[in-house]
């Protein structure tokens, strides 16, 4: 991953975490199979090294031996015999 932050604080600060936040919101909105992110590398830095890593750890991603992982749970199963019918 590419990430040019500011330089100066507080905009530095705020940007990352902006930017944390829009990746654990994508991974929520994403389809059922292809949610959550594993993050080997920040500007060609192990991500779990990269300055930028504070931001995404407060987001909720996870220091992995592979990077910054972050897990998103399924979504529960809804069967047809769930949705309402109307006849409350």
């Amino acid at each position: 991953m590419i990430v040019s932050l500011p330089g100066d604080e507080p905009e530095r600060s705020r940007v990352g975490r902006a930017l944390a936040r829009e990746l654990v919101a994508v991974a929520h909105r994403a389809p059922d199979g292809r949610r959550g992110w594993l993050i080997e590398d920040i500007n060609g830095e192990p991500a779990a090294q990269h300055a930028s890593r504070h931001y995404l750890l407060e987001a909720g991603f996870a220091a992995t031996a592979m990077g910054l992982q972050l897990r998103v749970a399924r979504r529960p199963l809804q069967l047809a015999s769930d949705e309402p019918d109307g006849d409350a």
